[in-house]
C-alpha cells in the first residue's frame, strides 16, 4: 500500500513543490553568495512550475508572488557576480589593480572611485611622523623619500603610505616626500573613512588590502634591521 502512495507521490505534481523546498533548503549551506543564489533561483523556478501545473488553472497570486521573490534574487545574483567581475573595471585602472591583488574588483572599483592619480612635479610632503595625514597614497611610479627613526631610504611603487591612519587612526610612522615625477593614486582620507563607514563589506576588504600592505612592510622592515 505504501509504496503505490509513495509511487503515485513521485508521479504528482507535489514532487515538484518537494524538489523546490530541497534546493531552497541546500542553498543555504553555500557560503558563496553567488552558489547561495543559483540554488535559490532553482528552487523559485520549480515552486513557479507548482503553480502553473498543481490546478486546473494557474494559481496567479502564488506566481506573481513567486516571481517577484524570483526578481529580487536574479537582482542580488547580478550585484553578486559584477562585484567579482573584472570587465566594469576600467582598462587606465586595471594595471593598480593587477598589482593591488588581494582586492575583490567591486571593491577595488569603489576605492578607485573617490581617488586621483597625480604626478608630482616638486618634492612634496605626503606624510609627517606622529601626524594623521589628509592622504592616502598608492606609490605607481617612481621612488618616494621616507624618514623613519633617524634613518632615511626609498620606497618605491606599489606601496600604501598613510594606512596606519586608516586601520588605527594613528599618526604617521614616517615622514615622506615625494620625488618630483613620481606618482601615485591619491585618496582623501576623511572621504574614504566615510565610505568605508557607510558599508561595512567595503570596510572589510579595505582593511585587509591595508593590513596585508603593513605586514609585508614589517617583514621587510625586520630583514633589513
Amino acid at each position: 500500500m505504501w509504496v503505490e502512495s509513495i509511487t503515485e507521490f513521485m508521479s504528482s505534481a507535489g514532487i515538484i513543490v518537494v524538489a523546490a523546498a530541497a534546493m531552497q533548503t541546500v542553498a543555504y549551506v553555500f557560503a558563496s553568495q553567488i552558489t547561495l543564489r543559483l540554488f535559490l533561483l532553482v528552487g523559485t523556478f520549480l515552486y513557479l512550475l507548482y503553480y502553473f501545473v498543481v490546478a486546473d488553472n494557474p494559481l496567479w497570486p502564488a506566481i506573481l508572488g513567486t516571481a517577484c521573490i524570483g526578481v529580487t534574487s536574479i537582482y542580488g545574483l547580478l550585484r553578486a557576480l559584477a562585484h567579482r567581475s573584472t570587465l566594469m573595471i576600467s582598462r587606465d585602472h586595471m594595471p593598480i589593480y593587477e598589482k593591488m591583488a588581494d582586492i575583490e574588483p567591486g571593491a577595488f572599483r569603489k576605492l578607485m572611485k573617490n581617488a586621483k592619480i597625480v604626478t608630482f612635479v616638486e618634492r612634496l610632503p605626503m606624510t609627517e611622523i606622529g601626524v594623521v595625514p589628509d592622504h592616502v597614497y598608492y606609490t605607481l611610479e617612481g621612488d618616494v623619500d621616507v624618514n623613519k627613526s633617524n634613518y632615511d631610504f626609498p620606497i618605491g611603487p606599489f606601496k600604501f603610505i598613510g594606512e596606519i591612519s586608516i586601520i588605527g587612526g594613528f599618526g604617521a610612522t614616517a615622514t615622506v616626500h615625494s620625488r618630483p615625477g613620481s606618482k601615485a593614486v591619491v585618496w582623501d582620507r576623511y572621504e574614504l573613512v566615510t565610505h568605508m563607514n557607510k558599508d561595512e563589506r567595503f570596510r572589510v576588504a579595505v582593511e585587509a588590502l591595508f593590513s596585508k600592505d603593513m605586514a609585508i612592510k614589517l617583514a621587510q622592515a625586520a630583514k633589513v634591521s
